[in-house]
């Protein structure tokens, strides 16, 4: 069984590594107690871990395909899981032994979800129905048509009576859990729907969606609030927090963001972009946030007191601080590095002018890429090898200047070597950057700052040579900060 690593800030990583892409994880659910976390995975397991050391306690063998997503019953003793094997199966948590196992289904269901008092268990599935169970019986008691593509996400209000579901048909729907009444219909032209929640008061609904938005609704009017934007990569799970004050959203990109759900305002960003974060759920007391995703580590996330913007807890750091803080962003253990940004988003005043200092612009020199391409068309042979030789070691950085001059209409032998060199050339690649996962952390450091002077940082790479990653990566980092600046 896997060991856990425990870091400062409550932050503790449990399951597999960077290499263990085999066993992604497709969802997560904590015990009603907070004491257990579920996570199922395209093994075909479910592991159970004990939340307070990271130690797995139990797996629970069965599927015979991927888990697709797995929920505990309000009074924590059952567990019900979905599967790609086109079954539901009913645990008992305790044991982990399997009680029953739900056949009905015409292809893979995907979420599954309980009614607050444990009585009926709702599955979506490709076949696009819904399909409520009976949990002690095994029973179907009822199917849900209507949805014209994979159900992807349900949740039940608070009061069991009704039923959320989102479809990648484009809609959300809000059904009558007693009698599959269609109620009310949400969502059209936002794109596929990956994750649906409903906030704890039953008063809003709230939709991860193909546009990169996460679209809100008033249940009662049906009318839109403003949405929260996502940005680069579509977010894929969401999750309120119990008490209804934040929703928590997460992305491919690694970043987990988490939103007041009054206001708006997005707090510090936490995540990591080496892990692919699939699925979220908040601890019954909300403290807690679990994320699970494409490596297979399942991490806990201390939020208890990330409501706030990092500016406004003031640290001072040494120079050997910053000098692990910055070793530690260069590492593969996500969650020390997140620990590391955390901590220098807190000092501002340090951090950015250290980050100008070790992460420069990557910057060509304009002025000698012009003199090396007139230099093909000099009178002597040597000099225009010896550009040809220049350029070629040049390789990418060269390549936008190779293709204005040729557009300028040079004479022929400046064309044929212009053409030769961009031919050896790997048309649209981006020129990779020697260490770039310690420079999209201290970018994500910088957006996470956001002050005039980290936004002037951001800008400054973004201004460099165009081929290069870091300076593309610089630019959708400054364009999401302009973005969430106007939405203030």
């Amino acid at each position: 069984m896997q060991s856990p690593s425990c870091l400062r800030g409550g932050l503790l990583a449990m399951g597999g590594s960077r290499e263990g892409a085999g066993a992604s994880m497709a969802w997560v659910a904590f015990s009603p107690d907070s004491k257990t976390l579920a996570g199922p995975s395209y093994d075909q397991l479910i592991r159970l871990w004990d939340t307070q050391s990271g130690r797995e306690i139990r797996r629970l063998q069965g599927h015979r395909d991927w888990v697709s997503s797995v929920v505990f019953a309000a009074d924590g003793r059952l567990l019900a899981s979905g599967s790609r094997d086109w079954t539901v199966r009913v645990w008992q948590a305790g044991s982990g032994k399997e009680l029953r196992r739900l056949q009905g289904h015409q292809g893979a269901v995907l979420p599954v979800a309980f009614a607050p008092r444990g009585d009926v268990l709702a599955s979506g599935s490709q076949d696009k129905t819904i399909v409520l169970w009976d949990p002690v019986t095994g029973t179907r008691r009822r199917t849900l048509r209507g949805h014209e593509d994979w159900v992807t996400a349900l949740a039940f209000t608070r009061d069991g009576k009704r039923l959320a579901s989102g479809s990648w048909d484009g809609t959300v729907r809000l059904w009558d859990a007693a009698t599959g009444e269609e109620l009310q219909r949400f969502g059209k032209g936002h794109g596929r729907i990956h994750a649906v929640a409903l906030s704890p008061d039953g008063r809003t609904l709230a939709a991860a969606t193909q546009n990169r938005f996460v679209c809100r609704w008033e249940i009662s009017s049906g009318k839109e609030i403003a949405p929260f934007p996502v940005q680069r990569h579509r977010a894929v799970s969401l999750v309120y927090a119990p008490d209804g004050s934040r929703i928590a959203s997460a992305g491919k990109d690694g970043v987990i963001r988490v939103w007041d759900a009054a206001t708006g305002e997005e707090a510090c960003p936490i995540g990591d972009p080496y892990y692919r974060v699939l699925c979220l759920a908040f601890s019954p007391d909300g403290k807690r946030l679990a994320s699970g995703g494409a490596s297979g580590v399942t991490i806990l996330w201390d939020v208890a007191g990330r409501a706030f913007r990092p500016e406004a807890l003031p640290a001072k750091l040494a120079g050997t601080d910053l000098e692990r803080l910055w070793s530690d962003l260069a590492g593969d253990h996500p969650a020390r590095a997140q620990q590391a940004m955390w901590t220098l988003a807190r000092a501002p005043t340090q951090t950015v002018p250290w980050i100008k200092e070790h992460v420069p612009p990557v910057k060509i020199d304009a002025a000698r890429l012009d003199r090396l391409i007139r230099d093909l068309d000099d009178a002597k042979f040597t000099v225009r090898q010896q550009a040809m030789v220049e350029l070629a070691r040049i390789g990418k950085f060269a390549e936008q200047a190779m293709e204005r001059a040729l557009k300028s209409k040079p004479t022929l032998e400046t064309r044929q070597r212009l053409e030769e060199l961009l031919n050896r050339l790997d048309r649209g690649r981006v020129v990779a950057y020697e260490d770039s996962g310690r420079a999209q952390r201290a970018l994500r450091v910088l957006e996470q700052i956001d002050t005039a002077d980290a936004r002037q940082a951001v800008q400054g790479l973004a201004g460099g040579a165009p081929e290069s990653w870091l300076t593309q990566e610089a630019g959708r980092t400054l364009a999401r900060m302009h973005l969430r600046s106007a939405a203030r």
